[in-house]
């Protein structure tokens, strides 16, 4: 997707680095090699992230990979106790683009940031609406240092966590797989 590797990932790393004051890793899976040692990368990803932030679609949860990906991050809440009753700590931190209607039911109800009106792959530099994608952006990426500096310190069992417990619960709903029909009338 041009939007999220041309300008969220390189403008999100940006100010991730100027308000951690180093270098933010923000690893975009784009970097992957499809091949027999796909899921080992995927999986060795995972277990070196501490956070996240799944770009949201109408076609994510329709991928296994994806699907994956989210699965081990939130088994890994439950091993840390994140999201528990009473904690409002959080490992994953979603962006929202489009779709939600055929995302699980378990996903519509967690909170994200909408970023439906900035997913213009062309959004030009130097416009108000660039400005204005970009304040956002900075805003929200002070909350994704907060999350980081509440999160634990990186642990040698994270790259075995493999979600399996949340797989199902993660597949979208079965009524919102079918194509939508629609018909064109020129009556």
């Amino acid at each position: 997707m041009r939007w999220v590797r041309n300008l969220f990932v390189p403008t999100l790393r940006d100010y991730l680095h100027d308000q951690l004051g180093k270098k933010a890793d923000v690893f975009d899976d784009q970097r992957l090699r499809d091949g027999p040692n796909f899921d080992e990368q995927l999986y060795d990803s995972l277990g070196a992230s501490a956070l996240l932030v799944p770009v949201l679609t109408a076609a994510y949860f329709e991928s296994d990979w994806c699907r994956r990906e989210f699965a081990v991050m939130r088994e890994r809440e439950t091993q840390l106790g994140i999201r528990a009753e009473g904690d409002t700590r959080t490992l994953i931190i979603p962006v929202y683009l489009s779709g939600k209607a055929r995302f699980p039911e378990s996903i519509r109800k967690m909170q994200w940031k909408d970023f439906w009106e900035y997913n213009n792959p062309d959004l030009a530099e130097g416009t108000a609406r660039r400005a204005d994608f970009n304040d956002y952006l900075r805003a929200w990426s002070a909350q994704i240092v907060q999350a980081f500096e509440q999160t634990r310190a990186f642990d040698s069992k994270y790259p075995a966590i493999r979600g399996s417990k949340f797989l199902e619960e993660l597949k979208p709903p079965t009524d919102a797989l079918a194509a939508p029909t629609m018909l064109v009338s020129n009556a």
